[in-house]
């Protein structure tokens, strides 16, 4: 079965078996990918994000990166105009944005450390 045909399948079946099942079924069809196309290193499933896998968690880095630069020259060379329609605001300066987040980083650590 084609992998485009099978991830619409497996889409399908995620709408019925919710968050838990959906963990579940990309976990097996990433594995199940893996398994018959060994010379796959990574996939990247909309919605989801970026999956890369190799023997050691050095390499899975690296083709991490390798995937993630690919995609920036494939970018930079296939966009026309301003991403997502340019800039609509004017950024805060430097200061003023670590200032925000030396306040915020805080509480998100403390939320982060008190759910774990």
């Amino acid at each position: 079965m084609p992998h485009d045909l099978a991830m619409k399948s497996i889409v399908e079946a995620c709408r019925k078996l919710g968050k838990k099942g959906v963990a579940f079924l990309i976990t097996a069809a990433l594995g199940a990918m893996a398994e018959a196309s060994p010379n796959m290193r990574g996939v990247v499933l909309g919605g989801h994000g970026l999956f890369t896998w190799g023997p050691t968690a050095k390499d899975c880095y690296r083709t991490t990166l390798e995937m993630i630069n690919r995609a920036a020259r494939w970018l930079g060379a296939n966009t026309r105009g301003e991403a997502f329609g340019g800039q609509r605001v004017d950024a805060l300066p430097r200061a003023d944005r670590r200032d925000i987040a030396a306040k915020l980083l805080p509480a998100i650590r403390k939320r982060i450390s008190t759910s774990e």
